[in-house]
């Protein structure tokens, strides 16, 4: 083939991959949330919910302030069970947050997931745990 044939079509794939990373490059987000790192609920095999947090910088106070228990239905919809006590753990100048509450007197048999929202100084955000069967 030529090498007339060879410089466009590394022109090509070159404007290509330039289109491409332009497309690409829109669609990043820096941060899911502004403030936290990350979020998580997780509800072990024992009936106990772990909640961890990160930010990303110190926060004067970190918790979680309320959550709730759902159970899922035969038609693989969820219901609301009833609210939880939230943990009485609260970190002072953190950035980072964790509890475990044993909810065992709540929970009987069936599949369950726990929802809990999580403060950083007045920004609140709210996460879902792994469901659960029991």
């Amino acid at each position: 083939m030529s090498k007339i044939f060879f410089r466009i079509l590394i022109v090509s794939l070159a404007s290509l991959f330039i289109i491409m990373g332009i497309a690409f490059s829109e669609e990043i987000v820096p941060y899911a949330d502004t403030e936290f790192d990350s979020a998580s609920t997780t509800l072990k095999s024992t009936k106990k919910v772990s909640f961890r947090a990160v930010t990303y910088d110190t926060k004067d106070c970190l918790s979680v302030t309320s959550c709730y228990l759902e159970i899922k239905n035969d038609d693989g919809s969820w219901s609301y069970v009833c609210s939880l006590p939230a943990p009485t753990t609260k970190f002072y100048d953190a950035y980072a947050y964790s509890a475990t509450v044993d909810y065992s007197s709540y929970i009987g048999s069936g599949t369950y997931r726990v929802w809990a929202t999580y403060d950083a100084d007045g920004h609140s955000i709210t996460r879902c745990s792994n469901e659960r069967t029991y």
